[in-house]
């Protein structure tokens, strides 16, 4: 299984010191593109192969993709609402896929239980990701615990996350929606929860666009609702974005000519901790 994973080095230095904390976001965000790039470099070209969808409905424990389950390019996976994916060691996903143009669609449960193990890891570009859930008792979530272990994570351009439904990670350096390249497209309407080190939603890279009409929950210590490093990134908040502790900003960005609309609530509860704060770049705008 090939897998390309890139910790942001930017989520873990420790403030205050926002001026310190502006030269070491923006070059961890460079390092973070520059690894995507890497790992594009890395991610096999797919033979050629027909499309292949799948659809689950029932209990699975093993992971998803990229061959046991063909999800290595043009592919589609639907988990049902009566489907699962439940996973347990280190660097085992949930859900794993590589190439271009695959399509994931969640609306059962996935649950990974060890480091390194993500919900949901998707390398390559133009890849639809989508957790929905539905008005139940039983509602849809994606849950990670373990350290480094986000609950979806995308490296490549042109990417869309669409989550809905719930996703909540429990270790240290688990981001709820982790994207790495340009032009990706990030929308939660639903909930996502975290605790220490670990954002709601981070994209690093340029051109990516951030909307929040949902809640965005962080618990712990440096932990950002919404962050962003590059530039011409779009960040957009109408919804909820609470965190609890210190060092932990509701939106923090670095880069050139973002822009930051916010009509939503964003409450932060810890020292050193902003509401919204470019820490570095030009041409920036937080209306």
């Amino acid at each position: 299984m090939v897998e390309c994973k890139t910790e942001l080095s930017f989520l873990q230095p420790v403030k205050p010191g926002k001026a310190s904390i502006a030269m070491t976001l923006q070059k961890g965000a460079k390092q973070a593109v520059n690894s995507a790039a890497l790992c594009a470099l890395v991610i096999p070209i797919p033979q050629l192969a027909l499309a292949a969808d799948t659809t689950i409905n029932t209990a699975q424990t093993t992971t998803q993709g990229p061959t046991a389950v063909e999800l290595d390019g043009d592919d589609t996976l639907t988990i049902g609402p009566a489907g699962s994916v439940t996973v347990t060691g280190d660097s085992t996903h949930g859900i794993f896929t590589t190439g271009n143009s695959n399509t994931i669609t969640n609306s059962g449960s996935i649950t990974t239980a060890g480091q390194f193990s993500d919900g949901i890891q998707a390398l390559g570009a133009s890849n639809t990701i989508t957790n929905s859930g539905s008005i139940t008792t039983d509602s849809v979530s994606i849950s990670a615990d373990g350290e480094g272990s986000n609950g979806i994570f995308t490296t490549g351009n042109s990417n869309t996350i669409t989550n809905s439904g719930s996703i909540t990670t429990a270790g240290q350096f688990s981001d709820g929606i982790q994207a790495l390249g340009a032009s990706n497209t990030i929308i939660n309407s639903g909930s996502i929860t975290t605790a220490d080190y670990s954002d709601g939603i981070i994209a690093a890279g340029n051109s990516n666009t951030i909307t929040n009409s949902g809640s965005i929950t962080t618990t712990g210590i440096q932990s950002y609702g919404i962050a962003g490093g590059g530039n011409s990134n779009t960040i957009t908040n109408s919804g909820s974005i609470t965190t609890a502790v210190q060092n932990s900003d509701g939106i923090i960005a670095a880069g050139n000519s973002n822009t930051i609309t916010n009509s939503g609530s964003i409450t932060t509860a810890g020292q050193f901790s902003d509401g919204i704060i470019i820490t570095a770049g030009d041409s920036n705008t937080v209306t």
